[in-house]
């Protein structure tokens, strides 16, 4: 039972106590049983705000690994170090749900991949926005072609980061810094959703041209480009140093879908054209509202929304899944072999990055 799945929280940082808190609130007979951290001070410290005993509160990840009690292990630390982790994990036979971008590369990718179906581990990647309810109203309006044939996306998100403030992670090459990493990551994931379109074997199915604005060739500041599916043409423009409107526009033959903050979404609007007297245009409000939340959340108590894709991670693994199949695999390789290209045309190279020389 999904229930009785064992979860270990690797890294004690500002998203894995929202994780924490989300878990809590919407999986309540979910399972923390295990932190791991770089100390043993902030494993207990992060122990005791999530109601692991200190036994359990380890001061290495190596630990964390090495306890037989845990099946699944979170991993929220920065994407610079998703590959070190995941395979520490993956080494030590551990299920696994790391944060977005799963890896800085696909070269990295494919490797986790590979170890990740030699051992039959589960292995999914945290873009929790694949797994909120209004998501899968979304599959059920896709399936059901309402808005007709999906021609075309738009998709902007944007926020003015203060580097003197903000996490400094945003503005260091070597940690995986700008807008595409970060949030672009959700702009590209919108397009393939929408666009349903992976050939078999995950190898890139897009035209890519991109346009960036590279500061001393450390982080992209702003990200704008295209990517042309088989189903028709995507459009996106991402950024760290302006507000931009956070939606997404789905465009098809017989209507349209406004999604405004997309990548948590709780509401819609569906228009379509309508095509006779009997059939007139008409405008459709969704609306799937996540739970109601007690406590206060590091980045937007939206964060609630996170418990979905643990909830899910726990049903797949306790059904014996290795990979989501609302996210699969070959599709996070896809998407990171055009987050790939994507750099390669702005100029943007993370020179800590293993496996960088490969892209």
């Amino acid at each position: 039972q999904a229930q009785d799945v064992k979860w270990g929280i690797l890294s004690t940082g500002a998203i894995a106590a929202d994780f924490v808190r989300a878990f809590r609130t919407g999986f309540s007979e979910g399972q923390i049983v295990a932190i791991g951290s770089r100390s043993k001070e902030s494993a207990e410290k992060f122990g005791q705000f999530a109601g692991v005993p200190a036994a359990q509160c380890y001061a290495s990840y190596e630990e964390l690994t090495a306890d037989e009690n845990v099946d699944v292990i979170y991993i929220a630390t920065p994407h610079s170090f998703h590959y070190d982790n995941v395979k520490l994990c993956l080494t030590a036979g551990k299920h696994v749900l790391c944060e977005k971008p799963v890896t800085m590369n696909a070269p990295q990718l494919v490797e986790l991949i590979a170890l990740a179906r030699l051992k039959g581990l589960f292995f999914m990647e945290a873009m929790w926005t694949r797994y909120l309810p209004l998501y899968r109203k979304f599959q059920q309006l896709l399936d059901s072609k309402v808005i007709g044939d999906v021609v075309a996306t738009h998709t902007t998100f944007g926020f003015a980061a203060d580097p003197m403030v903000d996490n400094r992670r945003l503005f260091e090459s070597a940690l995986g810094g700008g807008a595409l990493l970060d949030i672009g990551i959700y702009a590209i994931s919108a397009a393939y959703f929408w666009h349903e379109a992976l050939p078999a074997g995950g190898e890139n199915s897009t035209s890519v041209k991109a346009f960036g604005k590279v500061p001393g060739g450390q982080y992209d500041a702003q990200t704008s480009g295209s990517l042309c599916f088989p189903t028709g043409h995507a459009t996106f423009s991402v950024s760290i140093e302006a507000d931009y409107p956070t939606e997404t526009l789905v465009i098809g033959t017989k209507g349209s879908i406004r999604v405004p903050d997309f990548f948590r979404a709780q509401s819609a609007t569906v228009s379509l054209h309508g095509s006779t007297e009997d059939a007139p245009p008409t405008v459709e409000a969704l609306s799937f509202p996540f739970p109601a939340v007690t406590d206060t959340f590091n980045f937007s108590n939206a964060h609630v929304g996170l418990f979905y894709q643990a909830k899910y991670a726990s049903e797949q693994i306790a059904a014996g899944q290795t990979e989501s199949a609302l996210l699969p695999l070959d599709e996070s390789l896809s998407i990171m072999r055009t987050l790939d290209e994507i750099r390669k045309q702005i100029g943007l190279h993370y020179p800590a990055t293993a496996l960088e020389e490969q892209i």
